[in-house]
């Protein structure tokens, strides 16, 4: 039977679940598509035989992430239900936090830091992408809910084989997910387990090597990752904290949380809630940079599954602070409640940006196909810069008729997202024939990313081609091209 505080946790971690589905759900379908998703409508168009035959030269990491979205367009063919995946997995972390909190002997603490989740505004825009983010979030919460329930137990090694398992599902959605083995491994030293936890942990590892030696092979997909700079971590400390603004405030807290003098609040269950999250934010992230000066792959995106720890480790702080001044009337709860309402008023442009239809993504995608419907005539070509642009033809069926002169080999036809290129020589003869073609082109490619092929074809439209009516939508620029003298 559930012990009293096993069923209060319980429906504490329901109540925050609930709120985060309804603030990241709350136009879930707004923003526009950009091209990553627009690669998932993509693979979600084909059959599993084509998205594994895809799997074998392309996109590997993402191919657990793929299977889970296609489930969700086999429900209902649309960006809201692959969204929705996001979404539910992004509440679900929020309600494991509530959990984890239990498990460190502080509930306060888990219900600040799954609150803190759900009006942070980060957490709110990558659960609405049709990618894997959320969901490799959710499972490097759950393999630290196990691991802390491991860590109490005394009991046999077969009650690691759920954490051996849930570290071979996170490393399959998303290889740099198993990054979280540092903070695990400082965790499990702290608490006099690091030979059982490294074995189980080593057992998930061997488990996942030929799939990770196989997403190595794959490796020049991520070629466009430019080197780390020191704006990098500045960029990561204002995105995921909500905002410059958001900065300042943590920087308050942490100070007049050091002047107050109290020992009350420095618990042991404080304290270890705040070792935890810090190590959970900190460790991935600045390994990951760090690499990233051998071989390029730091990206914001990719580390999201630290937003969880940063959420627990504020969460310390706040409920530390409002256990010092309990004397004081209300602070058990004034403390919590304007912590949180800090947060979300700094974060509250942050949230509204995220859901513009234009640019909440960055990229519009769906308005650049509905342009390119209702603008081109029959006949008429399109020249995508760069290749993965070509996208919006497989994402979008309106857009079937728009065949790119510039491909030798279709997508579908070659087993790869983008198809392959006419030779760089052959690109002005592959464009001759057709008198009208529109370029749709990130605005912010930069030139020496593109290939050979590429720039041939933007060398030959500028060449033959005057151009005509022109179109911007946030980061993707449409323009016709009109063959000169025709």
């Amino acid at each position: 039977m559930p012990t009293v505080s096993a069923v209060r946790s319980g429906r504490a971690a329901a109540a925050v679940t609930a709120a985060g589905a309804l603030v990241y759900g709350w136009q879930v379908g707004r923003p526009g598509v950009w091209m990553d998703e627009a690669a998932t409508i993509d693979v979600c168009r084909r059959t599993p035989a084509q998205v594994f035959a895809l799997a074998r030269h392309e996109d590997l990491v993402h191919l657990a992430y793929y299977l889970v979205a296609k489930l969700a367009w086999a429900v209902h063919p649309s960006i809201v239900s692959v969204r929705s995946v996001g979404v539910a997995a992004m509440a679900a972390t929020a309600g494991l936090l509530v959990l984890i909190g239990a498990r460190l002997r502080s509930l306060p603490v888990g219900v600040v830091a799954g609150l803190l989740l759900v009006v942070n505004p980060l957490a709110s825009r990558f659960a609405q992408e049709a990618r894997s983010a959320a969901l490799v979030t959710v499972l490097a919460t759950l393999l630290t809910w196990q691991l802390l329930g491991l860590l109490e137990r005394t009991d046999g090694g077969r009650r690691w084989a759920g954490y051996s398992a849930t570290l071979v599902l996170l490393g399959l959605a998303n290889v740099l997910g198993l990054l979280m083995v540092l903070p695990h491994a400082l965790a499990a030293g702290a608490a006099g387990r690091l030979r059982a936890w490294t074995a189980a942990a080593a057992a998930g590892l061997v488990v996942l090597a030929p799939f990770v030696l196989a997403a190595h092979g794959q490796r020049g997909q991520v070629y466009w990752i430019p080197a780390p700079h020191l704006y990098d971590l500045h960029a990561f400390a204002r995105d995921f904290l909500g905002g410059q603004a958001a900065i300042v405030l943590v920087g308050l807290l942490v100070v007049v949380a050091a002047l107050v003098r109290s020992r009350v609040g420095w618990t042991a269950p404080v304290r270890r809630a705040l070792r935890l999250g810090l190590g959970w934010a900190l460790l991935p992230p600045a390994v990951l940079w760090t690499v990233s000066f051998v071989t390029p792959l730091y990206q914001d995106r990719y580390v999201l599954y630290v937003l969880p720890g940063i959420a627990l480790a504020l969460a310390a702080l706040v409920v530390r602070l409002a256990t010092a001044l309990a004397e004081l009337p209300w602070a058990r709860w004034l403390v919590p409640a304007v912590a949180l309402a800090l947060v979300a008023v700094v974060g509250a442009p942050a949230q509204a940006q995220a859901r513009r239809m234009a640019d909440g993504h960055t990229e519009n995608l769906a308005a650049v196909a509905d342009y390119l419907a209702r603008s081109a005539r029959p006949g008429d070509e399109m020249v995508a810069v760069p290749m993965e642009v070509r996208m919006l033809r497989q994402a979008y069926p309106q857009l079937a008729g728009l065949a790119d002169p510039t491909v030798a080999v279709e997508p579908l036809a070659g087993a790869t997202l983008e198809g392959k290129d006419v030779p760089p020589g052959q690109v002005p003869a592959a464009l001759a024939p057709h008198p009208r073609i529109w370029l749709v082109r990130e605005s912010y490619q930069a030139d020496d990313l593109l290939t050979g092929s590429e720039r041939a074809a933007l060398a030959a439209l500028a060449a033959s081609y005057r151009p005509g009516s022109r179109r911007v939508f946030a980061d993707i620029e449409v323009t016709l091209m009109v063959r000169r003298g025709g």
